[in-house]
């Protein structure tokens, strides 16, 4: 499995493996996978990386901040950061799941825990082994241990006030699983 469960296509590998040599009554561990968004506040991040793209050594180079803006960033939040719960948005069965299924678009609301402003959408993945005798799981999440993953960080173009604890974050997300 790769940063956000899909980048790498290392669960593609994963699937291949299953088709080609999976016995029809085997067992495929982990068994589910779960893809789970939050949102943060990341001020001085976005203020370092993003806007110094306004003024590089005395030349403004501002034209480069959309480009690094849509670069998703592979990093460690920190819990104290994250300005909402969470919400799984994608849920999948690794024992059944097709390379089409891995695309998907979804909406999702985020409930926000207090009064703050959201520079971006955090995105971790759980895995569950729940065909164990003992059921074993663990998250990636910035409320968890640490992990190789991390976390999968998309900074907004626009900052977003929070004005209050329980306001509600409607949106739309669409991930686009390239094929090999």
């Amino acid at each position: 499995m790769g940063y956000a469960l899909l980048y790498e296509s290392m669960l593609n590998t994963v699937l291949v493996a299953r088709d080609r040599f999976l016995k029809e009554d085997g067992i495929l561990l982990p068994d589910r996978a779960t893809i789970v968004l939050s949102a943060i506040e990341d001020e001085s991040y976005k203020a370092d990386k993003v806007d110094w793209w306004s003024n590089v050594y005395g030349f403004d180079m501002s034209c480069m901040k959309k480009m690094v803006i849509r670069e998703p960033l592979v990093d460690v939040v920190d819990r104290h950061q994250t300005v909402t719960g969470t919400e799984a948005i994608f849920d999948i069965d690794v024992a059944t799941v097709t390379e089409a299924e891995l695309s998907y678009e979804v909406p999702f609301t985020l409930t926000c825990k207090r009064d703050d402003y959201v520079h971006a959408l955090v995105m971790h993945f759980d895995i569950d082994f729940s065909k164990c005798h003992k059921r074993v799981w663990f998250s990636t999440g910035a409320h968890s241990y640490y992990t190789h993953w991390k976390q999968t960080v998309f900074y907004l173009q626009q900052v977003l006030a929070v004005k209050f604890e329980g306001e509600l974050m409607q949106a739309e997300f669409t991930q686009r699983f390239l094929m090999r």
